[in-house]
């Protein structure tokens, strides 16, 4: 019954459905972290040292979660010996050679000094403090927090009562990754994003059916279950005011951009704008021969170096997350609406500036 209802969970746990449809490459991170964390168990070394390799080599997140598995790794043996860490020098010996070659050719080994925004530079102390508060969020939104409230709970009356057998490990598998991937992400100013956790939702699918699977009255297994179902689905209609983002890639609620995106560039088109006068932000900032695999380039402004007063059109849409929420706002407020296509949630709208000339 376990097995049925975390397999339930999973396909409704928001994050991972959307990244599924949008074939983002967190699920690929997730799944080398969960074949590692198999091998593992298993103690089939040969696996784990094949996993973590291609876990490493995806991204930094990766790296991050693999220094999770090696300390679940350790706590399990409750030893350090060279017969555990020898798994994981495959993937060191691999990123050293990666990090020296392409130093080598770019002048810079894993963050690159042209980032945008610097967003990959340390933020300073009160930065950490606000990216923990980020995390937080990120961790309990989308309906999660139910999840996490019967987690705790859990966790609670096993500490007190020791019940529940495998609650240890469960909570190791949940807790570590978490407490990795928080303190390497609060050094940084990236903004923190709800699919950088996506291992931990699933550990955590799993770690809540394991405790509703141990409650022995039928009735409370099926309240607890609704409630958890009802719970995710509804996260993925969660709106928030557009400066603190809305999770595009992490809820269903975007599905509709995609139709709407090509209806706003057919028109655009058909109205024969030129696409140097349309000024915007991502996701609408792609040369069109990337985003529609067509041989014409056609590619819209980014307003990030230039105020956006001076373009003539602005495409704009909430499902931009931007930091120029008070230029948005007098876009809306004080330039022509030309043209705007909506569907559930998502709305795209093209404004005309009132200042700019004719031709």
């Amino acid at each position: 019954a376990t097995i049925i209802f975390s397999m339930c969970l999973l396909l409704i746990e928001p994050v991972f459905i959307t990244q599924s449809i949008l074939m983002g490459y967190d699920i690929a991170i997730a799944y080398f972290f969960l074949l590692a964390l198999n091998a593992l168990y298993d103690k089939k070394k040969p696996f784990l040292s094949i996993a973590i390799l291609l876990l490493c080599m995806i991204s930094v997140r990766g790296i991050m979660l693999t220094a999770a598995l090696l300390l679940i790794d350790l706590l399990r043996n409750k030893k350090v010996s060279f017969v555990i860490i020898r798994a994981y020098l495959p993937a060191v010996i691999v990123l050293l050679c990666w990090a020296f070659y392409h130093n080598y050719q770019t002048g810079w080994y894993i963050f690159s000094p042209l980032r945008e925004d610097n967003a990959e530079q340390f933020g300073g102390v009160k930065m950490m403090f606000r990216q923990l508060l980020y995390i937080g969020w990120k961790n309990v939104d989308l309906g999660r927090i139910t999840l996490w409230a019967l987690f705790i709970l859990a966790t609670i009356y096993h500490l007190r009562k020791k019940a529940l057998p495998l609650m240890k490990d469960l909570l190791q598998l949940v807790v570590i990754p978490l407490i990795v991937l928080s303190i390497c992400m609060i050094l940084i100013r990236n903004p923190i994003g709800h699919k950088y956790f996506l291992t931990i939702f699933l550990l955590l699918n799993i770690a809540v059916c394991y405790v509703i699977d141990r409650f022995e009255n039928k009735k409370i297994k099926l309240i607890l279950s609704l409630l958890l179902a009802i719970s995710l689905l509804a996260g993925n209609f969660t709106m928030y005011p557009q400066r603190y983002g809305n999770s595009w890639d992490s809820s269903l609620k975007v599905i509709p951009y995609f139709e709407l995106n090509k209806q706003m560039h057919k028109y655009i088109l058909s109205s024969k704008i030129n696409a140097d006068e349309v000024g915007t932000q991502f996701p609408f900032t792609s040369d069109s021969r990337f985003s529609y695999l067509t041989n014409a380039s056609y590619q819209y402004i980014d307003i990030e170096n230039k105020p956006a007063s001076s373009f003539r059109y602005f495409l704009y849409s909430n499902v931009i997350n931007t930091n120029r929420i008070t230029e948005l706002e007098e876009i809306k407020r004080s330039w022509i609406e030309e043209q705007k296509f909506e569907s559930g949630l998502v709305t795209l709208t093209l404004y005309r500036n009132p200042n700019a000339s004719p031709f």
